[in-house]
């Protein structure tokens, strides 16, 4: 394996998806946390925090970086970088995730918390953005292929 040089913004950018990562798990780390309505709210907003800086950095970094390496040869592309594709299309199968967990919290009262109607999805979500933030460090830190 090859190690890319990574420049300050990509340094960054791995940094704060880390960040973000970490931040909806505040407030449920503990099953005596989970109890207290006041930590899932504050989850909740931790959440929304966390989808919509996550969002942030993937129309401002990643579109960008992913457009200008797949437009010269899209199908070709496909073969030519099948983790930063993988990386892509899980990271949709995660944002899409997100936004219906975050909608179902915003949509009903907060004394009624109605993410929790959806907490069945609430681990495949974290799977799936793991997976995403795992494969983002790998295309990050050992280039494209």
């Amino acid at each position: 394996m090859v190690f890319v040089e990574l420049e300050p913004v990509g340094v960054a950018v791995i940094a704060a998806q880390i960040a973000v990562f970490l931040l909806p798990l505040i407030g449920v780390l503990t099953e005596e946390k989970r109890e207290n309505t006041m930590n899932l709210i504050k989850h909740g907003f931790f959440s929304t925090a966390a989808l919509l800086a996550n969002l942030t950095m993937i129309l401002v970094f990643m579109i960008p970086v992913f457009t200008k390496t797949v437009s010269a040869a899209l199908m070709s592309s496909i073969f030519q970088f099948p983790i930063m594709w993988l990386h892509a299309v899980t990271g949709v199968v995660a944002v899409a995730l997100g936004v219906v967990m975050v909608a179902a919290w915003v949509r009903q009262p907060l004394a009624d918390l109605g993410c929790a109607k959806r907490w069945k999805l609430m681990l495949p979500t974290l799977i799936a953005w793991a997976v995403v933030l795992g494969l983002g460090v790998y295309v990050g830190i050992f280039g494209l292929s």
